[in-house]
């Protein structure tokens, strides 16, 4: 067989016929078709309504009541090292009964405290869950390193099915669990600095509806905004006071991996900031100067007319012997 030349090679093709399947007869009625061909590549998971079969009762019981929720045994944490965390409370009997019980509980999560007040589970909504456990993992939407504040509340019913009211609020954030989710430079110190203050300006368009703010430090260290002092339970580094002892007797240089374990505090820092300037400063005092890593900072923070920004440590913060 003879070909022009430049022509392009010739295919022959052949058409395949394959009989139709025979319709399916093992699906229930009600499930919808399986998706066409424009919609292989994405999974087949068709979505039933579950009929609701079981009303939570009006009944109110004048004995249970719900108090101490924590998320990873800590009251309204802003870092929490893991993505499921873990959710409790406690039951208290008002009355003393002995052998008060929860017989179910009702928990729900939502984006905003707005949310939470008008019963909007928005983010997870467990149902009504028969269960005497009062420890639970959390098993809502996929939640993300450092992807914001998180607002819960729980009910249960009591040995007589009887609901308690809803629970205080409480809140927990995610903290920054990836090496990439920090953007910033350590700033450190200088090798006769025992005490130093960092700080910068930062101008905001609008007035901050979030900003979470995490700190990870090898030493003593404070946050100030605008003046004021943020505050963030148990932000202390741990020191191995033991071994600093037995440096300092042998006159040998100071190492922070060795003396200190780096810890990582968060803050909520926009009740201190507002609109237009903000002066963020860092205090960081250290008994080991040549310990070199003084402060990393990494500020996410959202306005109320939802502009995203960010702060974070750099060269061109100013550093100063004057602190507050």
């Amino acid at each position: 067989m003879a070909f022009f030349a430049g022509a392009p090679p010739l295919f022959l093709s052949a058409q395949i016929l394959v009989p139709p399947l025979p319709a399916r007869t093992d699906l229930p009625p009600d499930l919808p078709p399986p998706p066409d061909e424009r919609d292989r590549e994405k999974p087949y998971m068709p979505t039933v309504e579950i009929p609701e079969t079981k009303k939570w009762p009006d009944s109110k019981s004048n004995d249970i009541e719900i108090c101490n929720l924590q998320c990873e045994n800590l009251i309204d944490p802003l870092a929490v090292s893991t993505t499921v965390p873990k959710l409790s409370w406690k039951i208290r009997s008002k009355n003393n009964i002995a052998d008060q019980k929860q017989t179910e509980y009702h928990i729900i999560v939502a984006k905003s405290e707005f949310e939470l007040l008008n019963n909007q589970g928005s983010i997870w909504n467990s149902g009504y869950v028969e269960s005497g456990n009062s420890e639970i993992l959390y098993s809502g939407l996929k939640l993300g390193s450092g992807n914001g504040i998180f607002y819960w509340k729980v009910r249960v019913l009591d040995k007589e099915g009887k609901s308690s009211e809803w629970s205080p609020p409480a809140r927990f954030a995610v903290g920054l669990l990836n090496e990439s989710d920090w953007k910033g430079e350590w700033l450190k110190f200088s090798p006769t600095e025992h005490k130093v203050c960092f700080s910068k300006h930062l101008t905001l368009q609008d007035k901050p509806q979030t900003a979470l703010t995490y700190i990870l430090s090898n030493s003593d260290h404070e946050l100030y905004i605008n003046g004021k002092k943020a505050e963030s339970p148990g932000r202390q580094p741990k020191i191995n006071v033991a071994l600093l002892a037995y440096r300092i007797l042998l006159n040998c240089p100071c190492e922070s991996s060795f003396l200190f374990e780096p810890y990582c505090a968060a803050y909520n820092a926009a009740p201190l900031l507002q609109q237009g300037d903000n002066h963020i400063l860092i205090r960081c005092e250290t008994i080991c100067p040549s310990a070199g890593r003084a402060v990393l900072l990494q500020m996410n923070g959202k306005t109320v007319r939802n502009a995203n920004f960010t702060l974070h440590t750099d060269n061109t913060w100013n550093r100063s012997a004057q602190c507050y």
